[in-house]
């Protein structure tokens, strides 16, 4: 073999060599924040990032800068969940604008390190309908660079920010966002994470921890609120449910609220928990730092199995339910899904897990599926509860709220309690008391009577006995009262004050008749009576029903 043979071959096998070692190789870059203007939790102060795309390290880097090096190609930033670039900027224009404008500018910064080419960054419109927003980098002395703006859903809900086919020879990055949210959640463990990927085909990940402070500082007052609509004489309801809170507190991050007491649930869902799952309503959210028509067109979908010991109506289950979710879905480009477990013993659905964005409201309709509406109502008075937990650690908030219902008849008017009754055996010295008592039409029953006596009779303590009794199982004390006879209703505690006897109902009653004569009722002193003076006597009684209002009536 010649020498000059012998050297090419050499040469040819050291080439070989450096470009296996470099395929082998990783690019490694090097990522640093500086949150020197604040930490607070749901604020946004500038933050600035730091990237240093050391091409290759070791033997691999030197041999590749001597044979034309390697540079990044691709980056993406990965922010943790919380982190989050506003897109209202100028009303939402930003991301619909095709080019920059001045009240877009959302950062700033420098490729290549100090010296470097300038650069500044801007919304615009999405470059594809699965990105939020476009970032339009404008680099001096350069092409504009086009990053695109994406919310990832795994493993939690965040925006990442990704370049593509960067010019080649590309050192370093230094970015700073003007003003991105912070998280409402102190978690020590959230980081800032950088991909990138080289010109020659390698790659390399790393991240920087991103403090967050004062989370427990952050106010956090939510409320809720419920509509019920019945749709024409069948009784069916659509069911609206909102929760909100004003901006510039924490978020939630689990949702439980109980369906209205005044709510069925219509067998129409029966098919959604044995067959298949059904859209049954819509979901929309607002949010100070995303355009309006971004968490719009939302659905509710009801699916899963009902066990098999559950029968009957669904209204009335009281076996147990597995696997039985409500999901809240949203298309792209905010395309992420949350599930609830909903629970038809409690009537309750509890979302967990909810990204930590801020939601000025949240509001759920259930219009039903294709059978009909979810719900029927009764039309009467209810209430909705639910009970909020904030992303910053802070306690529950639990409310509750009256519901409103529209295209119920009107209520009917409410009358007032009657009595009528009479005093007898004022003359013979032995009197006696009758009483009949009616609640007001449409009014609710009674609940308690309060008795006063014209001034020559009264009631005797003597005539409130207790007895001790005594069952197989159990020992009590029960009362008597010596002289009344009740049609209905039962005592269930009597007592003499200031003069009037008040008798506590066991059991609300729609009338009630009651005889009191001796030895209850007693005459103090025997007097002749004349016309004039048996007018006079009188007897008062208040009516009280189960809502604690009184109507005073006299009874002569």
């Amino acid at each position: 073999m010649s020498i000059r043979t012998a050297l090419a071959a050499m040469l040819v096998g050291a080439v070989m060599a450096i470009f296996a070692v470099a395929a082998n190789a990783t690019i490694a870059p090097k990522l640093t924040l500086n949150q020197s203007a604040g930490t607070a939790a749901g604020s946004s102060p500038a933050i600035a990032m730091n990237v240093d795309f050391t091409p290759l390290s070791g033997v691999a880097g030197d041999l590749l800068g001597e044979v034309g090096g390697d540079s990044v190609k691709n980056v993406t930033f990965a922010f943790p969940k919380g982190f989050m670039v506003n897109l209202d900027l100028d009303g939402g224009a930003c991301v619909v604008a095709s080019t920059p404008i001045p009240s877009c500018h959302i950062g700033s910064g420098v490729i290549d390190g100090p010296g470097g080419q300038a650069l500044n960054m801007y919304l615009i419109a999405a470059p594809r309908s699965t990105d939020v927003a476009g970032v339009e980098t404008t680099v001096e002395g350069g092409a504009p660079l086009i990053g695109e703006l994406t919310l990832g859903t795994v493993p939690e809900i965040g925006f990442n920010l990704s370049y593509s086919n960067l010019s080649p020879g590309i050192t370093a990055l230094q970015l700073t966002l003007d003003s991105a949210r912070l998280p409402s959640s102190c978690s020590p463990t959230e980081n800032v994470t950088v991909g990138a990927s080289s010109w020659q085909g390698s790659s390399g990940v790393t991240t920087a921890p991103l403090t967050v402070t004062g989370c427990n500082a952050l106010p956090y007052a939510p409320a809720v609120a419920a509509t019920v609509l019945q749709e024409g004489e069948n009784s069916g309801a659509l069911l609206t449910t909102t929760f909100t809170q004003p901006a510039g507190g924490s978020a939630t991050s689990a949702l439980e609220f109980a369906i209205p007491t005044d709510l069925k649930i219509n067998r129409v869902l029966q098919p959604c928990l044995e067959e298949k799952p059904c859209t049954v309503g819509t979901v929309s959210a607002e949010s100070p730092l995303l355009p309006p028509p971004a968490l719009s067109s939302g659905k509710l979908v009801l699916g899963g199995t009902v066990s098999a010991a559950a029968t009957g109506e669904l209204s009335q289950l009281n076996a147990p339910v597995n696997g039985v979710v409500l999901t809240m879905s949203f298309p792209s480009p905010y395309g992420f899904s949350l599930s609830a477990p909903v629970d038809f013993t409690e009537h309750t659905i509890t979302f967990s897990g909810m990204p930590d964005i801020p939601l000025t409201s949240l509001s759920f309709k259930f219009t039903g599926p294709p059978g009909g509406p979810a719900f029927a109502t009764t039309c009467k008075p209810g209430k909705i509860t639910a009970t909020l937990t904030p992303q910053d650690g802070n306690p529950v908030s639990k409310l509750s709220a009256p519901v409103k219902t529209i295209g119920c008849p009107a209520p009917k008017p409410v009358g007032k309690p009657k009595a009528s009754g009479a005093l007898y055996g004022l003359a013979s010295g032995r009197p006696k008391l009758r009483l009949h008592a009616v609640h007001g039409s449409n009014a609710p029953d009674i609940a308690s009577l309060s008795i006063a006596l014209p001034a020559s009779l009264g009631f005797r303590h003597s005539a409130l006995v207790k007895h001790r009794v005594c069952r197989p199982t159990w020992c009590g004390t029960r009362l008597s009262v010596r002289g009344l006879s009740l049609s209905r209703g039962g005592v269930a505690r009597a007592r003499i004050r200031g003069g009037r006897l008040v008798i506590d109902f066991k059991h609300p009653v729609g009338s009630v008749s009651l005889t009191a004569d001796g030895p209850l009722l007693a005459e103090h002193g025997h007097h002749e009576l004349g016309a004039q003076d048996t007018a006079a006597l009188a007897a008062t009684v208040v009516i009280t029903d189960t809502r604690g209002h009184g109507t005073a009536v006299s009874v002569a």
